[in-house]
């Protein structure tokens, strides 16, 4: 028995190229490069809300110094930095370990109590207690958060839409951080 014969190969058949064939190349003009361009630059705003609220933090906590009066009210010997800063000293580290006012001014200008805002009806405190700062270390840590978060929002979203979702939100639920500055400012022991 012979061996089957096989047929002649075919020649290969080509697909008939169509503009979206990746492999052949498509007839559209493409960019010579894969990464897509990047899109157009947005156009930046200039901040000035984020600087007015830094002004006007360092504005409160200056007067909260100079209505705490640690010299008048402690006595000299009790206060940090009473050579150099004279009324505007700190109260004592046992008072205050952050380097600010006493308890009682805080309360006096409008510290967050709950059985003031509650008990009391003096909802005004709700919004007092955003300017206060316990201290210095408070008001620093803040004010860094506000100008490198802050003010590059601004510039890229502008004032309105970085202002209303982002920072008023943040700024209320500060108020009942049970964190230590707010423990400062409400009297509760941690």
């Amino acid at each position: 028995m012979g061996r089957p014969s096989r047929p002649s190969p075919s020649p290969p058949v080509e697909p008939t190229p169509s503009h979206d064939d990746i492999e052949k190349g498509s007839k559209r003009a493409r960019h010579k490069s894969k990464v897509p361009p990047p899109p157009p630059p947005s156009k930046l705003w200039k901040p000035w809300l984020m600087p007015l609220v830094f002004v006007a933090n360092i504005s409160v906590f200056l007067y909260t110094m100079y209505v705490n009066d640690c010299p008048h009210t402690s006595g000299t010997s009790k206060c940090i930095l009473y050579e150099y800063l004279g009324r505007y000293s700190f109260q004592s580290f046992k008072e205050n370990p952050l380097l600010g006012p006493s308890y009682i001014t805080l309360q006096t200008l409008g510290g967050l109590d709950w059985t003031q805002v509650v008990e009391g009806k003096e909802y005004w405190r709700l919004f007092s207690c955003m300017w206060l700062h316990a201290g210095l270390i408070h008001l620093l840590i803040n004010m860094l958060s506000l100008l490198g978060l802050g003010i590059r929002l601004e510039r890229e979203f502008g004032f309105g839409k970085e202002s209303s979702p982002l920072v008023h939100p943040v700024r209320f639920l500060a108020c009942w951080d049970p964190c230590f500055p707010s423990s400062l400012r409400t009297g509760r022991t941690i």
